[in-house]
């Protein structure tokens, strides 16, 4: 049996950037008593490089368009997932290892009323706890630099898609210059179990069954 990596879970129940300070940053300077719309929440939701251009980058890669069930995998906070549901009209269901994370997105979820269009499960990127062909396509932010078994996961990907559609990703990259002690402190620093480097992602995701990549 495939064991996730405890660290990464420590790691983000600690992790800076929280469900305080997203609503925090929300209410800067409007009225604490006024609803939040998803955009309110923009500022620090999106915890991840590249803000919301790299959502909208990867919706157009997956091809996301409304009506489409979309799978958010290491979805964290549920920032992009918020995204893709309020401006793509897709229903998004992220998975994150860490149930603290889930918990508060659910409820930043609820908070902007997206509750009809976003889910929250906790869940394993390794062994995705959803059928067979569940959805029209696939999304991960950042992600997959925690998973340790990145074969396992992109398998998973593959298999809880439908035929035909597609996963768009963003990672970490190793180089050939990353030496061990960058390594270290990358683990140290970031609770990157594992880096891949472009040649070696391309491998796993043809062997997951993908074909087309672009990188």
């Amino acid at each position: 049996m495939r064991e996730p990596a405890p660290d990464v879970v420590a790691f983000y129940d600690r992790h800076p950037i929280n469900e305080v300070q997203v609503l925090d940053s929300a209410r800067a300077g409007g009225s604490a008593l006024a609803p939040l719309r998803p955009e309110d929440l923009w500022q620090w939701d999106q915890d991840h490089y590249g803000g919301l251009a790299a959502v909208e980058a990867l919706a157009h890669r997956a091809a996301i368009a409304p009506g489409m069930a979309v799978l958010d995998v290491c979805a964290g906070l549920g920032g992009p997932a918020r995204v893709l549901a309020h401006r793509f009209g897709a229903r998004v269901t992220g998975v994150d290892l860490t149930h603290s994370r889930c918990a508060a997105g659910a409820r930043l979820t609820a908070l902007v009323r997206l509750e009809p269009l976003v889910r929250h499960v906790r869940g394993d990127a390794q062994r995705l706890p959803f059928r067979s062909r569940a959805f029209d396509a696939a999304v991960s932010q950042e992600g997959l630099l925690h998973v340790p078994d990145k074969a396992a996961a992109l398998a998973e990907c593959s298999r809880v898609l439908r035929p035909g559609r597609r996963l768009a990703f963003s990672d970490w990259i190793a180089r050939p210059r990353l030496a061990d002690n960058e390594r270290r402190r990358l683990s140290e620093w970031m609770a990157a179990v594992s880096l891949q480097s472009i040649d070696g992602y391309r491998a796993l995701l043809a062997r997951a069954g993908f074909d087309g990549v672009a990188a």
